[in-house]
């Protein structure tokens, strides 16, 4: 038999994402996988929410997508190369991904940036 899993179940781990997302963070390229490295490599952060659906990730999978944040404010100076989103109260770290190699940048503290449109995908079991 092959593997399988429920949509269900990964609907569920997008949903926790999508449910407790309050903050969209740029980060550095030392990047986040816990709160405090999320804290101590955080180059600039919003307010956030994520609005959009889970869906059924082009037949592949469970997708996610999250849309474009615009005016995130620079607090610190570095090299912007991943995005997090965080649940500020509580200080819940939720999820990092790259920046596209291709739109990496210096940023200064003062600036503001913007993101792109991107997907969290969990891919179905194979």
């Amino acid at each position: 038999m092959a593997k399988i899993q429920l949509d269900a179940m990964l609907d569920a781990a997008l949903n926790y994402i999508k449910s407790n997302c309050s903050h969209i963070y740029i980060v550095n390229a030392s990047g986040a996988t816990d709160w405090a490295t999320l804290q101590s490599n955080m180059l600039g952060k919003a307010a956030f929410t994520i609005s959009a659906s889970v869906d059924d990730g082009s037949g592949s999978g469970r997708a996610l997508t999250v849309s474009a944040a615009t005016s995130i404010a620079i607090t610190s100076s570095g090299s912007m190369q991943h995005v997090a989103l965080a649940k500020d109260s509580g200080s819940v770290w939720l999820y990092t991904t790259t920046i596209p190699s291709t739109s990496y940048a210096s940023v200064g503290s003062g600036d503001t940036v913007n993101t792109s449109t991107w997907t969290i995908k969990i891919a179905d079991a194979t």
